[in-house]
């Protein structure tokens, strides 16, 4: 069995019957032998309350307290059964020596009354104990009985154990080390800011020889089963005795081995005793033993003790099998809750491990300083009295002003563990390969989150992936690696993930991170989880743009087109989180199997139309070509795979724009409205489709003095528009004709040369001569295969030909074309079916995130309706007044007819789209929300030069 390590309530290895010296002495009648009271009571009465003192000289000491013994006193048979737990060790008589030692001490009984005992009796686990026994009265008459120490020490060398034998049980060149080591840990919290714990809690201060110093207990391991605790503080009842010392018991094969494993065994313990002094255990109320849940008390106490010993041994880097290479890494099954409330068992030690979490936040958001636990230790319960430990811990983290994806702006968090959770966890999957690279991702992956579901998609199938996770607990997370197979080098495709329809608001507290990528946009959650700017460090994390349905029944993440990279199919690590937003207890209870569908959005086309030439590279990276599949409205110059969303909030062109609810699909310009007025027109869900030959590019976008990696579209290219002659509804499938009308150089500078069109008809027209073949048009997906004929048409036309002429003396020569368009989760097209985005509570919480991330990166947002100003009302507030315009909200300015805006402002609009060059635009970005007005939009078109 796994040895138990530095668990905080570890008892002795003794017959269940005896209360181990950490848990509460029962009320009984005080029926302690006459010699404990009469010792016990000289001590006290011949002393005074002693000062606070904290030493900063540390005292290593084979043997018990005497606050243990007194307490094993108090269970039946305690000398024999000690007789037989000594007997392994070869000390037979072990029991009756203990109970020797404190019977010596009856030979003063007649030095105080028994009226004073009565009152005094109890104090051995106090400084006061410690304090009298030195008194020079005291002192003369235990030395005269041949008493020499406080505690009870063990010679491994004289098998005896009593209050006079040599401290041997390790070498004295190793106590000094280890007690510079305990001097060094301490010396470490105080300079982060911690409270000292003072002489009276630190733990007995004893004197040896000329100094005074605090004790720490080393036991043979023969004759304890942990690998440390602290002890002595708790009473009966579950009250912490503020008067009582913080016993630090260690086991001795603990300290034999190397010098970093001993050092952070000690300093994991004094950070327990360091702690109990904390606001946090100290205020009015929070009195309680283990009031503090084990994840948070251990996890907190892991954290700190690695943090100084990584510190004092920056070189030291146990293997996994070591019995704290586990704990050293912080590694554990993140497939269970981290919010672990339990009392860690010996097969069970998550709460330690719990460390990683608190190791993140100082390492990811503090720059790799630990001072802030001083004031997350410091604060008040939140909740006392119904002890929400997961309450407190969202709270402390919702108030870490540092902990937020802009810190500089010194605002709200990042809405306490609903954000910042999920995106450990992602970034957790990649520390065995870039935080500890000698463990290696196999090892860590295993003891992270195994099992991890691996999905292959098959370009070639086309089949969607349903993956459930069962069983699922809250505040946990599990991994999945999606691989490919039948991809093209240079096809562009995307994975569109979405959860299967979940009920009780479940969708709502999914999140998906992405951990690793590698197709041709490259990954790395621990590389890219932040980012800088003019000095500044943001931190964008590594979590997936959520669209939450309106009735919170599904989730869609926006996806990201890729392609393969050159020599390599691409293969991704995400990771599946439930975080809900009401961080609670009373959640940990919950669980449920969660599915998630995984479908590849991927378009082929074959054509021998000649393409046009590539447009120009705004960014100067490399430009392709590569096709993209759109359906109905679809526009196919996105970068990002996002699904035909229906806002909750229809807008229409109006000037009360609420930016940050239409990134999140929230809101709704009215594109749904014209794509159902287009449904309802041709009575089918399924109206239109197109093929594009694109011009695309990989390389960076500018945010602000940000950039980013990213697919960025230079035109849509050659595109072929296609057209059923008859709409298809959802669930019908079948061969279909329709028509083609497309062209080149589309939103391009360059002008359109050629038109594509199928050959006419005898009304010359577009004929129906592209056939489809829908083969699937469900739930899962649509997948149409087309094929056919197209004329390559040169355009404009000569003036004086007529144009059914010239169309058909192009079309003497066609050209074949096909290939197929797959759409995953196909049912967003059904008019019965569409996908409605609400403003849930967990898309206001993201919104939140990004508005936070825009103010930084482009300033000129924070004016904007919905803006980071108001970030989180979720509000939209009245159109902004035009720059310059010296009027209120909504003013009218003479010449515009109507809008808001003065033609100087609209000709600055229209020549930044034209050009929009490097840089920040030259207006206010807070036109932008009255631009949208149809008043605008009318004089725009307006102004807008037309085409010769």
């Amino acid at each position: 069995m796994a040895r138990r390590l530095l668990r905080a309530d570890a008892p002795f290895r003794v017959p269940a019957a005896y209360p181990p010296s950490s848990r509460p002495a029962p009320e009984v009648p005080m029926n302690w032998t006459p010699a404990l009271r009469v010792l016990l009571l000289l001590l006290l009465a011949l002393s005074g309350r002693a000062a606070a003192f904290t030493p900063a000289q540390y005292q290593i000491y084979c043997g018990f307290p005497f606050y243990d013994v007194t307490q094993w006193q108090l269970t039946p048979n305690w000398v024999s059964r000690w007789n037989a737990l000594g007997a392994r060790t070869g000390v037979p008589d072990l029991g009756t020596q203990l109970s020797g030692g404190l019977q010596k001490a009856g030979t003063v009984r007649q030095a105080v009354s028994n009226t004073v005992a009565s009152i005094l009796i109890g104090n051995e686990a106090t400084q006061q104990y410690y304090d009298t026994w030195y008194s020079a009265p005291v002192l003369r008459q235990l030395t005269a009985l041949g008493i020499a120490d406080p505690d009870f020490g063990l010679s491994t060398a004289a098998g005896v154990a009593q209050q006079s034998v040599p401290n041997d049980c390790l070498s004295a060149e190793r106590r000094r080390m280890l007690e510079g080591f305990a001097a060094q840990a301490m010396a470490a919290y105080q300079k982060l800011g911690f409270t000292s714990p003072g002489g009276k809690n630190l733990g007995p201060v004893v004197q040896g020889g000329s100094q005074r110093a605090v004790r720490l207990y080393v036991l043979p391991p023969e004759l304890y089963e942990g690998a440390a605790n602290t002890s002595g503080r708790c009473q009966q009842g579950g009250k912490i005795q503020r008067q009582n010392l913080s016993f630090v018991k260690i086991n001795a094969n603990e300290l034999r081995g190397t010098d970093a494993k001993a050092f952070y065994i000690i300093a994991h313990e004094l950070f327990h005793v360091v702690q109990a002094a904390q606001g946090l255990e100290t205020r009015p109320g929070l009195d309680r033993c283990d009031l503090m849940h084990h994840w948070m008390h251990e996890g907190m106490a892991d954290a700190l003790a690695l943090h100084v010993t990584r510190t004092r041994f920056p070189n030291y880097r146990p293997s996994l099998t070591d019995d704290i290479g586990l704990n050293f890494y912080g590694l554990r099954s993140m497939s269970l809750s981290l919010p672990q409330p339990h009392t860690p068992t010996a097969s069970d030690l998550r709460n330690y491990r719990a460390s990683s979490f608190w190791r993140h936040l100082a390492e990811r958001y503090h720059g790799g300083q630990y001072a802030f636990y001083a004031q997350y230790l410091d604060l008040p319960e939140t909740n006392a009295g119904r002890d929400d430990w997961l309450n407190h811990a969202d709270i402390l983290v919702s108030r870490d002003a540092a902990v937020t994806i802009a810190p500089e702006q010194r605002q709200a968090s990042r809405n306490g563990l609903y954000l910042t959770l999920p995106d450990f966890y992602t970034e957790y999957a990649t520390w065995g390969t870039e935080k500890f690279s000698a463990v290696g991702d196999a090892a860590w992956m295993k003891e992270a989150f195994a099992p991890c579901q691996t999905v292959t998609l098959d370009a070639r199938t086309n089949r969607s992936q349903t993956l459930t996770f069962a069983d699922m607990q809250p505040f946990s997370a599990r991994c999945v690696r999606v691989k490919f197979t039948g991809l093209q080098v240079g096809q562009r495709f995307s994975v569109v993930p979405m959860t299967g329809p979940l009920g009780n608001g479940l969708a709502d507290e999914l999140h998906l991170g992405r951990a690793r990528s590698s197709g041709l946009k490259a990954f790395n959650c621990y590389q890219d989880f932040s980012v800088k700017r003019l000095g500044q460090t943001l931190h964008p994390g590594c979590l997936f743009k959520p669209f939450t349905g309106a009735d919170s029944g599904v989730r869609v993440w926006q996806a990201e087109a890729d392609e393969p990279a050159p020599g390599r199919s691409p293969e991704y690590l995400w990771v599946l989180s439930w975080v809900p937003a009401d961080a609670s207890d009373r959640q940990l209870t919950r669980r449920a199997s969660p599915t998630l569908v995984l479908g590849l959005d991927v378009t082929t086309l074959n054509s021998a139309l000649p393409p046009s030439p590539p447009a120009p590279s705004t960014t100067g990276a490399p430009v392709r070509k590569r096709t993209v599949g759109t359906v109905n409205l679809d526009p196919p110059d996105s970068a990002q795979e996002v699904l035909p969303l229906r806002g909750a909030e229809q807008t229409g062109l109006t000037g009360d724009l609420n930016l940050s609810k239409l990134a999140f699909g929230v809101q709704d310009l009215g594109v749904s409205a014209l794509n159902r007025a287009a449904q309802d027109a041709t009575d089918g869900d399924l109206y239109a489709l197109g093929v594009s030959l694109a011009d695309v590019s990989f390389g960076p976008v500018s945010f602000g003095d940000l950039s980013a990696v990213q697919e960025n579209f230079e035109s849509d290219g050659d595109f072929l528009g296609i057209s059923p002659e008859r709409a298809i509804n959802f669930g019908q499938t079948g061969t279909f004709r329709a028509w083609v009308l497309g062209g080149n150089n589309q939103r391009s500078e360059s002008p359109m040369t050629r038109l594509y069109i199928t050959p006419p008809g005898p009304d010359g027209l577009p004929g129906p001569g592209l056939t489809l073949n829908v083969t699937q048009f469900d739930r899962a997906a649509l997948v149409v295969e087309f094929s056919g004929a197209v004329c390559s048409v040169p355009w404009p036309p000569p003036p004086t030909r007529p144009l059914a002429e010239h169309l058909a003396a192009a079309c003497a020569r066609t050209y074949p074309v096909s290939g197929t368009i797959v759409k995953p989760h196909a049912f967003v097209y059904s008019r019965a079916q569409a996908l409605t985005v609400g403003d849930t509570p967990g898309t206001r919480l993201y919104r939140q995130d990004m508005q936070a991330f825009l103010g930084a990166a482009l300033p000129g947002l924070n004016g904007l309706p919905g803006g980071p100003t108001g970030a989180g009302s979720g509000a939209a507030g009245p159109p902004p007044a035009a720059a310059g315009a010296g009027s209120g909200p909504g003013s009218r300015l003479p010449g515009t007819g109507g809008c808001a805006l003065s033609d100087r402002q609209l000709l600055e609009f229209l020549a930044y789209s034209d050009d929009p060059g490097e840089g920040p635009p030259p207006f206010d970005l807070s036109v932008l929300g009255t631009l949208s007005s149809p008043a605008c939009v009318q004089r725009l078109m307006e102004l807008q030069p037309q085409e010769p």
